[in-house]
This record gives C-alpha cells, sequence and structure tokens, in this order.
C-alpha cells in the first residue's frame, strides 16, 4: 500500500471508482459507435480509410473513383499513417480508429491539466475539473467520436508539442507540432507565436519537421508518385473548402468568417438580422477582428509567466478554429484546453472572479447545451444559424484577453 493511500484511505477507492467509469464509458460509447458508424457510411473516417487503401496501391490519393465518398484532402503523411487502418475491413478499422481517438482525448485531458499546472488541486479538485472540462466540450468531443474526425489527435500533437517545448526539448516538440500541421495546418500559426517570442530553435524545428515528414511517403511510393501528390495537395484544399462559398456562411460553419458572414453580408440565406455588406467587405472586417485576437495572443507582456503563456496558448487554439474558412464543430474540441486552464483559476481562487465565471456560464450555454438531443433539429439549426459557438469562441477570448493584460494572475 502506497503512502498516500495509508493516508487517505479514500484515495485507492477513488482510482478504483475513476477506472471503473473509464470503463464504462469507453465500452458504452464503443458499442454505440458500432451500432451508429455503418448507418451513416462511417462518415470522415470513411475518407481516410479510402485515402490509406489508396495510398498502400500507390494510386493517387486526391483522386476519387467513389463519388459518395467526400474528397481526400489531407497531407501525404497522414495517407500513409491511415494505410495501417487500410490494412483491416472498414468496420474493424473503424473501431481501432475509435479507440485511438478516446485516447487522444484522454491524452488531451492529461496533457492540458499538466500545461495548465492543475498540480495544487486536490483530487476532489481535480476530479470537478476534468468533469467539467469534459461536461462542457461534450458536444464537439462526441462529434468528433460520432463522425471518425481526427481533430482530437491533431489537438493532442498540439498540446504535447507545447509541453515538451515547455520541458525545452525541441526536436520532439517539433515533429508533434510538425505532425500537427500534417493533419490540419491551422497548427501552423504556432510558428510566428515562436519566432516572436525568440524560441527560434523551435520555431524552425516545426517548419523543417514538417519539411521531412511532407517528403517521408516518398519512401514507399517512389519519387515520380511523391510529385503527383504534391502538385495535387495545396490546389485540393483550395478547390474543394477555400473556393467552395457556399460552406463559407453555412450555418454548421462557426469561423469568425462565417460569423461576419451572417450578420454583416447582405447576401446572407438565413433569417438573422445583419447589414448590407459586400461579401470582400465582410471577410476584411473579420479579418481584422480575428488579427486582432492573433495580434494580442503575439503580443509579449513584460513578465511572461506559465499562465501567461497558457493565456496566449488558448487564444492561438482559438485562433486555430476560429481562422478555418470552414471551421464545423469539430474544430471547436480546442476548447478542452482553455475550459482546463480557466477552470482551474477559477477552483484555485475559489471563484472570486465572478466575470471570468459568468464568461465560462454563458459559452457553455451558447456552445452545449443548443444541441439536437436537448432542444431538437429545429431550435439546434436556428441557434446555429446565429453563429452560438463561434460567439463561444470569441467571449473565451475576451476572458482570456481580460486575464492576460490584468493582474489577476501575477499571484497564480
Amino acid at each position: 500500500m502506497s503512502i498516500q493511500s495509508r493516508l487517505n484511505p479514500s484515495f485507492s477507492g477513488c482510482k478504483i471508482f475513476l477506472l471503473v467509469m473509464i470503463v464504462l464509458i469507453l465500452t458504452g460509447n464503443l458499442f454505440r459507435y458500432a451500432d451508429r458508424a455503418p448507418q451513416r457510411a462511417y462518415s470522415d473516417f470513411r475518407v481516410y480509410y479510402e485515402g490509406g487503401k489508396r495510398f498502400l496501391a500507390k494510386e493517387n490519393i486526391y483522386s476519387r473513383p467513389d463519388p459518395t465518398v467526400p474528397p481526400y484532402k489531407y497531407s501525404p503523411v497522414f495517407a500513409m499513417g491511415m494505410a495501417l487502418f487500410a490494412l483491416f475491413d472498414l468496420f474493424e478499422a473503424s473501431l481501432l480508429f475509435w479507440v485511438v481517438n478516446f485516447l487522444a482525448l484522454i491524452g488531451c485531458l492529461v496533457v492540458s491539466a499538466k500545461l495548465a499546472n492543475t498540480n495544487s488541486l486536490t483530487l476532489r479538485q481535480r476530479f470537478i475539473l476534468y468533469f467539467l472540462v469534459i461536461l462542457f466540450s461534450s458536444r464537439f468531443i462526441l462529434q468528433v467520436f460520432d463522425h471518425g474526425q481526427v481533430s482530437l489527435i491533431m489537438l493532442f500533437l498540439v498540446l504535447w508539442g507545447l509541453s515538451l517545448a515547455r520541458e525545452h526539448r525541441p526536436i520532439p516538440a517539433a515533429l508533434a507540432l510538425g505532425g500537427s500541421m500534417m493533419i490540419k495546418y491551422m497548427s501552423v500559426i504556432f510558428v510566428p507565436y515562436f519566432f516572436i517570442r525568440q524560441r527560434f530553435r523551435l520555431a524552425i524545428g516545426v517548419i523543417f519537421g514538417g519539411v521531412v515528414l511532407i517528403l517521408i511517403p516518398m519512401i514507399y511510393v517512389g519519387v515520380d508518385q511523391m510529385i503527383v501528390y504534391l502538385k495535387a495537395w495545396l490546389p485540393y484544399i483550395h478547390k474543394t473548402g477555400l473556393a467552395d462559398e457556399l460552406s463559407w456562411y453555412n450555418y454548421k460553419n462557426q469561423s469568425i468568417f462565417a460569423v461576419g458572414l451572417r450578420f454583416l453580408w447582405a447576401g446572407c440565406p438565413y433569417p438573422v438580422f445583419h447589414f448590407a455588406l459586400s461579401w470582400p467587405q465582410t471577410i476584411v472586417i473579420a479579418s481584422i477582428a480575428g488579427l486582432l485576437i492573433y495580434g494580442v495572443a503575439l503580443w509579449p507582456r513584460k513578465k511572461m509567466t506559465s499562465n501567461i503563456e497558457n493565456c496566449d496558448i488558448g487564444l492561438l487554439l482559438l485562433c486555430m478554429a476560429l481562422f478555418n474558412p470552414n471551421s464545423w464543430f469539430v474544430n471547436f474540441v480546442v476548447f478542452i484546453f482553455v475550459y482546463m486552464f480557466l477552470g482551474n483559476y477559477l477552483i484555485r481562487t475559489h471563484f472570486r472572479d465572478k466575470i471570468t465565471g459568468v464568461l465560462v456560464l454563458i459559452t457553455f450555454m451558447l456552445a452545449s447545451v443548443p444541441s439536437e438531443s436537448l432542444v431538437g433539429n429545429y431550435w439546434e439549426s436556428l441557434i446555429e444559424q446565429y453563429s452560438s459557438i463561434g460567439w463561444s469562441a470569441l467571449l473565451l477570448a475576451v476572458a482570456l484577453i481580460r486575464l492576460k493584460f490584468s493582474r489577476l494572475l501575477d499571484n497564480e
């Protein structure tokens, strides 16, 4: 029996209870996914799986032989990783990928807690914090699992890279962050941050690591096929995402550009009160608003502490979601870290900061409560047209900016 267990008899019981709960949740959700995935044609996972199959066959991963499957627009090295799943049949591979996503979720929670400096919390406080973070982020977490998406894996790589960077381990940190860029390119926004913070080895390492990862598939597919991949990759991202104007203002899109288009653009088709600005004017205004948030994250304070740095990390993660022109719900799993950091701060200060507490509660009410399972499909769609998740991200950004430039964190 450990010393901690002898001093606190409930410690071992709490650990056993948590382990049992994790196993039950894992088992229950895995059966739920196994039942729903075939009915949904395996959603986004089918795209990754088909990309992996074509990679194994050394075919063009950006071709679309089956028009019923959405186009693959990720990097060649990601297709190489998905080739491991393509060794199994589709159903088995989807279950394996679900388990990987679950492990990525655990990793996101653990690394977020480490970055947020939760060590001083009691076991009971940590249990409450983890519960609230999962509850407040549950809508986005479930979206990732249900759609077989990759956002949790990408987020874990970003957080792990940042944790390694804080431990002054630039090489593995650069590989982790470079790997995240190979899944979803928006994590590239951390590179200017590292340059401004004069962490040149890390910034250059991320760029170099990304280049190395891009070229690794050439070992298997050969130079000629790799050239085909590279010529198709970036243009295909533009063609299937950036050039699709309908997706920019779709009500499921919660990017800062979508928020602007639904409230400012004259051509908005939704019953939302909006101004009569042109498309270019709206995009410029949204871009300026986004750059202001990004600029605040890049702007250093004279006294930089780990908590001030956590404000920056939270803002940059929110920028990753807000700046993506096609920012669907799954992109907002970045809320995991933001809620972990703000929740830890509120618990440690005994909820004395009422403004931050209210902002966090409002974001939960806006982002997670209006789900189909709680309010029905009609109200969910209507509330999403008013950009409830996008506004939640902006309110969380306000909370982080306020903390960064106040003295509330100075003694933390």
